[in-house]
């Protein structure tokens, strides 16, 4: 009896130092264990795998580095990031969210950063786009006026120092013609200026001046108001008021109605 005794004292001893999780697994740290596999850290692992880190671990898998995995996260390292998330580093990005670094976007989304563009999106950089914007005067072409006034509008033959010209032929049987050498050409603000041609063979008013045109579109409809013809400089053709667009059929050039052209 007393040899059993000596036998069973340290085994209670041994059995009393280990406690037993509610996963049915040992413990080996002191900590919680409320997932049925082995925890190796002292940290709460609450997902059934296998923690060798010591951090949380809040997703099913293996944790194997010193912070917090909660999937679906900002990444933030240079490697590839193959999902929905944001992606904040120089690396290749393959997935259609925001590309904020100077990396290959392969995505139709948002590209931000001075690299190559291969997708149909905003570009908002110093970048290659596949996608070329239209180059060259919007309403290139030959037209005709409410008046019978042809115009033929052209920039695609500069002669240098001109970036095109806009010349007009008067209706028969005098045939007039008039000829603007452009210099300024905007798109944007829909508009041109050129220097009257001051060729003798030229109808054109006040030779030498500046003049400046505006259109705009109703629909598919082309108008066109010569707001000033007499400018000193380009710049002060530039700088003038331009044609009112709100109501070109009947008002808004220079008091009366802008001009419908035909093409």
């Amino acid at each position: 009896m007393r040899i059993l005794l000596v036998l069973l004292v340290p085994l209670a001893l041994i059995l009393g130092s280990c406690d037993y999780d509610r996963g049915g697994d040992v413990a080996m740290s002191g900590d919680d264990d409320t997932a049925g596999d082995d925890d190796t850290a002292g940290d709460d692992d609450t997902a059934g795998d296998d923690d060798t880190a010591g951090d949380d671990d809040t997703a099913g898998d293996d944790d194997t580095a010193g912070d917090d995995d909660s999937a679906g996260d900002d990444d933030t390292a240079g490697d590839d990031d193959t999902a929905g998330d944001d992606d904040t580093a120089g690396d290749d990005d393959t997935a259609g969210d925001d590309d904020t670094a100077g990396d290959d976007d392969t995505a139709g989304d948002d590209d931000s950063a001075g690299d190559d563009d291969t997708a149909g999106d905003d570009d908002t950089a110093g970048d290659d786009d596949s996608s070329p914007a239209p180059t060259g005067l919007a309403i290139n072409g030959g037209y005709i006026d409410e008046d019978g006034t042809t115009h033929v509008i052209d920039d695609t033959s500069p002669s240098p120092p001109w970036s095109g010209f806009w010349m007009q032929i008067g209706p028969a049987p005098q045939n007039l013609v008039s000829n603007y050498n452009l210099s300024i050409i905007d798109n944007n603000e829909r508009y041109v200026v050129g220097q009257n041609d001051a060729n003798s063979a030229m109808n054109t008013p006040n030779p030498g001046m500046w003049s400046r045109f505006d259109w705009t579109f109703v629909g598919p409809d082309l108008y066109v108001c010569h707001i000033i013809d007499n400018a000193g400089i380009a710049l002060l053709a530039v700088a003038a008021t331009g044609a009112d667009p709100a109501d070109p059929a009947s008002s808004g050039c220079n008091g009366y109605a802008w001009l419908l052209m035909t093409p």
